[in-house]
């Protein structure tokens, strides 16, 4: 077999993979019924990375939180922005 024609029967080996993924799957996915709900979409990678940029926040040389003061740091600027963006994208 040349190369091209194994690059493309690989390629058509997973895309086939995938396809079969999503139709043995598709029962779970209901990302368009949960968007009409107005219900909050969002991966463990965001969720992830939102944990990472507040401890990094919490944990800055010479910082110190109250006890109400630590809970109430959240995401501002670009970030909320960025997120919003995404969350509209995503319906």
């Amino acid at each position: 077999m040349r190369t091209k024609e194994l690059r493309n029967a690989k390629a058509h080996e997973v895309v086939e993979r995938a396809l079969g993924y999503f139709m043995k799957n598709r029962h779970r996915m209901q990302r368009h019924s949960l968007c009409q709900e107005k219900l909050l979409i969002r991966s463990g990678a965001v969720d992830a990375a939102n944990r990472v940029l507040i401890n990094q926040r919490m944990k800055l040389a010479g910082k110190r939180w109250s006890r109400a003061g630590g809970p109430a740091v959240r995401l501002s600027g670009p970030s909320r922005s960025q997120a919003a963006l995404m969350e509209r994208a995503s319906c």
